[in-house]
């Protein structure tokens, strides 16, 4: 949920906490073509022989976009780009729905660039990656734990942190806590970097929605 003034001439475009927890993480990676291994102190995930194929893995298995702000409805705020209520915001990347706790992952076999704490993101690892011929930087921030260190060299489909409420993505209600991932041409995470931040979904292709409750029904 990290935001950036806008400037004129762009446009949008572009461990667990408990045991019950545990399990759904696990059944959704799972679900995902991961398993895994390891103990609890150091877990990694592995892809399958049909996943390890594949040219992308997702940040986190099954993604959707958060579709409120706040309470609001507005999935389209979470989304790269500019704020769609014309406040003037630029989103650096997407949001995914993701309870805290939730295993985040190497989208592609790289380098670790960065990982620590800064202003906004709060904790955060880049990951740098070759793409058609592109050297880029996959950006996981607002984690509740960081599992790697610069230099790092990693494998897609490797758990690299745990989703979280840090940098300003603290007051974020619990239905909404998020992994917010952007991709960028900038090994630097700054909040000044227009220009240098991609859409995710070039790359993870369309992300759907959350599902959007149904409304309440009038008591008689």
């Amino acid at each position: 949920m990290v935001h950036l003034p806008r400037k004129p001439g762009l446009s949008r475009g572009s461990a667990f906490a408990d045991s019950s927890r545990t399990t759904d993480v696990t059944q959704r990676q799972r679900a995902a073509g991961l398993q895994l291994v390891g103990n609890d102190s150091k877990r990694t995930a592995q892809v399958d022989t049909s996943a390890r194929q594949e040219r992308w893995i997702q940040p986190i298995p099954n993604p959707v976009v958060r579709g409120f702000q706040f309470g609001r409805w507005d999935p389209g705020s979470n989304r790269f780009g500019f704020n769609v209520r014309g406040e003037g915001d630029h989103h650096q990347g997407v949001d995914l729905l993701a309870p805290i706790g939730t295993p985040v992952l190497a989208v592609r076999d790289g380098v670790i660039t960065s990982a620590g704490s800064m202003t906004g993101f709060g904790e955060y690892v880049m990951l740098q990656f070759k793409h058609k011929q592109m050297t880029l930087y996959a950006c996981y921030a607002h984690l509740s734990k960081v599992s790697v260190k610069p230099g790092d060299k990693v494998m897609a489909g490797m758990i690299i942190g745990y989703s979280g409420d840090s940098g300003n993505a603290k007051s974020v209600p619990v239905a909404e806590k998020h992994l917010h991932f952007g991709i960028s041409t900038s090994p630097f995470p700054t909040k000044m970097s227009h220009g240098k931040w991609r859409n995710p979904e070039d790359f993870m292709g369309r992300v759907p929605d959350q599902e959007k409750p149904a409304p309440a029904q009038p008591t008689r």
